[in-house]
């Protein structure tokens, strides 16, 4: 069976975020490079930790390493935003979480100490899921990658949950700056949107010449502009030329 990348941890910031995902880079934890069957569906509890690389769709499946989306057979809530992180909630009374829970359950019955991992959520425990996504980039000229982490934890035990302060081999990590980039970031994203059309890394903004003598600026320049509010003065001028157009056509 398929082990989470961490488990009885939470993360609380980006660091502790970048902390793993840098952990998982050079081979101190694990990566999930497959969806989660259905005995790993069922061991997922409180503190467990998933970080899975994104399928870009660029190559054939047969050939492409990533998984397509996560899942993890329950249901969720719309998400919410804090920080660079989305959380969502569990949706306790989903027929798909109500199975999960009566699988665990009868599972535990069966075998508490092999299952324990398995112990079926009090009543009024709720589960949360928490994420955060980063472009990684790139050390040997390819394109960038998407990374996600996907963390789960229940309010009641998140205070007895460990940090990446309580484990040797993490806290004394040195993650290199910029290596790992926050997916939600608009800037990130058009950056990005460059490096798939060819270019590894951001260029500066420049002007494309189009026949002699004419140069036209690059579009995410005039959209950026576009967003810009005109001087006062320069308003006051274009209503008056409107002004004079509408008087002449009546």
């Amino acid at each position: 069976m398929m082990s989470p990348t961490c488990t009885n941890i939470r993360v609380r910031t980006a660091r502790d975020a970048e902390i793993i995902f840098h952990a998982v880079r050079i081979g101190i934890l694990p990566m999930v490079v497959q969806r989660l069957g259905s005995e790993e569906r069922m061991a997922l509890c409180s503190g467990c930790v998933y970080v899975w690389e994104e399928r870009s769709g660029s190559l054939s499946e047969s050939m492409e390493q990533g998984i397509e989306r996560f899942t993890e057979g329950r249901s969720w809530g719309p998400s919410r935003a804090r920080d660079d992180f989305l959380f969502y909630h569990e949706k306790d009374t989903a027929p798909k979480s109500l199975m999960v829970e009566r699988t665990r359950a009868i599972r535990y019955q069966e075998d508490p100490v092999g299952a324990s991992a398995m112990r079926p959520r009090r009543r009024g425990e709720h589960m949360i899921k928490q994420t955060y996504s980063v472009f990684v980039r790139p050390t040997d000229g390819m394109n960038f990658k998407k990374w996600h982490l996907n963390a789960y934890w229940t309010q009641e035990d998140l205070d007895q949950l460990l940090t990446v302060d309580d484990f040797t081999e993490l806290r004394s990590l040195d993650v290199p700056p910029n290596t790992y980039l926050c997916a939600r970031t608009n800037r990130m994203r058009e950056t990005i949107g460059r490096s798939a059309r060819g270019n590894t890394f951001p260029t500066p903004p420049r002007l494309y010449t189009n026949g002699p003598g004419l140069s036209l600026a690059p579009l995410e320049l005039l959209e950026e502009c576009r967003r810009l509010r005109r001087d006062p003065t320069d308003e006051v001028i274009l209503r008056s030329f409107n002004v004079h157009r509408n008087f002449h056509r009546n």
